[in-house]
């Protein structure tokens, strides 16, 4: 089993590597500004899809840094300047709405010092993926379909003949659970199988076949696509 949480595909799919700052480069007085396009790459093929295949999964941009915090980043439309807000592992909480996507500039403020190790970090931009799954410990194997496919027309509408080469999901790992069993309409219960530390589902195998639900031990903390 292979968990794909970051993927790297050459036209749907990728991470992204943004050099904000550069060795070469002396920021006293300037601030290094990127089209939101270049930082929020494909962002505009998932607004553009259709709602209903949306909702079955997400787009993740999580910045990272070499060395040093986090910087803040601006994200500026004319007048309008807007902080790209993060959660605690960098995930960008606020991206652009389809506007902003195709007008605006992403900011990195200057960072004030002239210390090279400042001025040299490395910030990038990754992209993720995830399914869209609500967690606890009753999961809808509804759901799970409903991720499945959505990633699959997804790619295939917005990544046309690049499509073919996107990863093939069949399954949803789920971690912060250590035990789970498949519950059916008639009553029956098969376990979960462990693997890592994930425990992983796919609809589509022979003995998974008219599962209604999955039961956690406790309620996972995030789902992933595996294949």
């Amino acid at each position: 089993m292979v968990v794909m949480k970051k993927l790297f595909l050459p036209v749907v799919l990728v991470s992204i590597f943004i050099a904000l700052y550069s060795q070469n480069s002396v920021f006293a007085s300037e601030v290094r500004a990127l089209r939101a396009n270049q930082v929020f790459q494909f962002w505009d093929k998932y607004l553009t899809l259709p709602p209903h295949i949306r909702d079955g999964f997400n787009l993740l941009y999580t910045i990272r840094s070499r060395s040093g915090p986090l910087p803040e980043l601006y994200l500026v439309n004319g007048a309008q300047r807007t902080l790209l807000r993060t959660d605690r592992n960098g995930v960008i909480l606020n991206p652009p709405d389809l506007e902003n996507f195709r007008r605006a500039t992403v900011e990195l403020p200057n960072s004030g010092t002239s210390d090279s190790k400042a001025k040299g970090s490395g910030i990038s931009v990754n992209l993720d993926i995830e399914p869209i799954i609500p967690l606890g410990r009753s999961v809808a194997v509804s759901a799970i379909n409903n991720a499945l496919s959505d990633y699959r027309d997804g790619i295939r509408i917005a990544g046309g003949p690049a499509a073919l080469m996107a990863p093939k999901f069949t399954s949803i790992a789920f971690k912060g659970a250590q035990s789970g069993f498949v519950n059916f309409s008639n009553s029956r219960q098969i376990p979960l199988v462990k693997q890592g530390d994930a425990l992983v589902f796919t609809p589509s195998a022979a003995n998974a076949r008219g599962a209604i639900n999955l039961a956690f031990n406790t309620a996972p903390n995030r789902a992933d696509y595996a294949r």
